[in-house]
């Protein structure tokens, strides 16, 4: 990532801020391909890394209600690839919700459980090591891949 600074917290590599919805996906994507790029991560690892920060993006905007930007920034430590993800929305750790049975999207509901977490689910089983922290009113995750 040619030019990039330490421009938030432990970014060792860059920052985005993301605005508030779905349109931050697209530039969270080319986010994720740079970081990738720069580790010299190989497709599986990169795919891998950009589905988690997809699903915790679009968690924090459909069901967190994140209003303000979603600040993402990552980072390359040895042989970890890093990410963090902090948004202002609901408080919500998603590793309370792993274990829990998914409901089946036919019927709408399994003992009385709404439909979803499949996207946590995906997005804690697509990364090596996931962290979850709340800081000054808002959700911090970070997503670890570790380099081949």
């Amino acid at each position: 990532m040619s030019g990039a600074r330490p421009t938030g917290p432990g970014c060792a590599v860059d920052e985005l801020r993301l605005p508030p919805g779905l349109a931050g996906l697209g530039p969270l994507a080319g986010f994720v391909a740079k970081l990738a790029d720069a580790a010299g991560l190989g497709e599986a690892l990169a795919y891998r890394l950009r589905l988690a920060a997809d699903e915790l993006v679009t968690n924090a905007v459909c069901h967190g209600r994140a209003q303000r930007p979603i600040q993402v920034c990552g980072g390359i430590d040895g042989d970890r690839v890093w990410l963090r993800i902090r948004d202002e929305g609901r408080r919500f750790d998603p590793r309370a919700h792993v274990g829990r049975p998914l409901a089946p999207a036919a019927s709408g509901t399994r003992d009385g459980d709404p439909v979803g977490g499949f996207g946590i689910f995906l997005a804690m089983r697509s990364v090596d090591e996931f962290d979850y922290k709340y800081i000054d009113g808002a959700n911090q995750c970070t997503l670890t891949v570790y380099r081949d």
